[in-house]
């Protein structure tokens, strides 16, 4: 059987920023199996594989712009805002996180927000974790009692029914 996370990016920097960092390679930026602080070493190396390692940042980011996801990058008064939620399986290629933490990585002298990697309950270990994005510093976190963040996000991505029969 196969797990799946939920990958979760509020991000919102400016739109300079955006503009420089989404023609550069995902492997031009330093992000390895530790980036996200998983206690499970296999968890970070399934989330950071070389899969995408020479995507543009600016199109891994567009690949969540389809069905069974949400992708969108929105631009105001000089900030750009990224909003991405999408289940991540196992079989399918997780490792489009590290296109993402790149993106989080490179912007953290000036973006704020947040990034997170959600069990959705399909994997027996952890639940999660968390990577907050303020003041030029990323500050992670590990999750923990996922049932209800996971409820929020499937709502978002698949419907307002997702989990009701969980309820």
């Amino acid at each position: 059987m196969s797990w799946g996370f939920f990958l979760d990016l509020d991000l919102t920097l400016p739109t300079s920023e955006w503009t420089r960092l989404a023609p550069t390679r995902t492997g031009a930026h330093r992000i390895d199996s530790s980036w996200w602080g998983f206690q499970d070493p296999s968890l970070g190396k399934m989330f950071t594989a070389a899969d995408f390692d020479d995507t543009t940042i600016g199109a891994a980011v567009e690949l969540f712009n389809r069905a069974e996801s949400v992708g969108t990058v929105s631009e105001e008064g000089g900030e750009t805002k990224l909003r991405l939620c999408q289940l991540l399986d196992r079989g399918g290629d997780p490792s489009i996180a590290k296109s993402i933490a790149a993106l989080v990585d490179a912007s953290k002298g000036s973006a704020r927000g947040r990034l997170r990697l959600i069990n959705d309950g399909t994997y027996a270990g952890e639940d999660g974790v968390e990577i907050v994005i303020a003041d030029g510093t990323l500050a992670r976190a590990r999750v923990e009692d996922s049932f209800q963040i996971v409820l929020e996000l499937g709502a978002e991505v698949y419907g307002e029914e997702f989990g009701a029969e969980d309820g």
